[in-house]
């Protein structure tokens, strides 16, 4: 009589054990489902995105020489009006003329209702060529690169559309905006691919500023990632 209690509370504390185990699994199991649902939430947000980035300038993209990237959302200008003479960050009058026709386009599909709690981040990107006999450092050219980026972001500020956007708005696009100097660093040949990549030589195509939307759902992964570590 006495020997059976002992097995009994064996008994009891493993059926105990195997509980907790289900629990566990049952939340790792909806945490799984909930993320893989917000990973495809984001993704089709993020496809909606470049699907109307495509239609709204479909009639602009052989003129301005214009790549949209449906991997990160970027938007480059290869046509040379568009890109900063050696050395400079003032921007040429050509290339204001193409930027007051893709201002407001790029600001109204972005502020969207159906896309702005879905956007993190609207990266301005600024690159260069080689250095120079001025910008003779890798550091001076992220200055450079830096200061063109800067001045982008200023010109959009100062547009008519920027100024006509509610206190709201104009406060959800300075959480959004950044402005990100690369330096020769993501220099590109004359196919606008990297140089650190296909050993080319480095084209003036790298005297460029490029437009990045980062969605929500690069945040999510990346913090799955870090949970994970």
């Amino acid at each position: 009589m006495f020997e059976k209690e002992p097995r009994m509370n064996w008994l009891s504390l493993a059926d105990m054990m195997t509980g907790l185990m289900l629990v566990f699994l049952l939340i790792a199991i909806l945490f799984i489902s909930q993320t893989q649902s917000n990973i495809q939430k984001y993704k089709s947000v993020k496809s909606e995105i470049y699907q109307e980035l495509k239609e709204a300038f479909k009639t602009k993209e052989e003129a301005w020489q214009m790549t949209i990237s449906e991997k990160n959302l970027t938007i480059v200008f290869n046509n040379p009006r568009a890109l900063f003479r050696q050395d400079s960050s003032i921007i040429t009058s050509d290339y204001k003329e193409i930027l007051d026709e893709f201002i407001p386009v790029y600001l109204g599909i972005i502020n969207k209702d159906e896309y702005r709690d879905n956007i993190r981040e609207v990266r301005i990107e600024g690159h260069t060529a080689n250095t120079s006999a001025v910008y003779n450092s890798y550091i001076s050219t992220v200055k450079l690169s830096q200061d063109r980026a800067r001045e982008i972001l200023k010109y959009i500020r100062g547009s008519k559309t920027y100024m006509e956007i509610d206190s709201l708005g104009q406060a959800k696009f300075e959480f959004w905006f950044t402005a990100n100097g690369y330096g020769k660093g993501r220099a590109v040949d004359s196919s606008g691919d990297f140089v650190h990549d296909s050993n080319e030589k480095i084209s003036q195509k790298s005297r460029r500023v490029e437009f990045r939307i980062v969605t929500n759902s690069e945040q999510l992964i990346d913090e799955i990632f870090r949970n994970i570590k």
